[in-house]
C-alpha cells in the first residue's frame, strides 16, 4: 500500500504486504519526503526479518493473554489469612 495519512494522526503511516500479511506501522514524521525514505527503509527491515524467520515490529500491541476467572481471583486475593469472612455485603455500604 505505501504511505497514507490517518484521520486523525499528524503522522504518515506506512503498510506493505509481505507473504499474504498485512503490516501497517507509524513512520513518526509528518514530513512526506522523510516519510518516504523510513518507509524505504523499513520495507528492506521487514523482508529481512522474514526472511531469517525473526519478529517484525509494528505499532499493535501484542493480544493479551485471556485469565481464567479462578486465575483472577488468586492473583487478587486481599482477604486475611485468619479464616474469617471478611466481604461487605451491598446493606454494609
Amino acid at each position: 500500500m505505501g504511505i497514507y495519512r490517518q484521520k486523525k494522526s499528524k503522522f504518515y503511516w506506512m503498510s506493505k504486504t509481505v507473504a499474504g500479511r498485512q503490516y501497517s506501522k507509524s513512520t513518526e514524521t509528518d514530513s512526506k519526503m522523510r516519510a518516504k525514505a523510513v518507509y524505504e527503509e523499513w520495507v528492506v527491515e521487514l523482508k529481512e526479518k522474514l526472511k531469517n524467520g525473526g519478529k517484525v515490529t509494528t505499532n499493535r500491541q501484542a493480544p493479551k493473554k485471556v485469565i481464567t476467572f479462578r486465575e483472577f481471583a488468586e492473583s487478587n486475593s486481599n482477604f486475611p489469612e485468619d479464616g474469617l469472612n471478611h466481604t461487605k455485603t451491598l446493606s454494609t455500604w
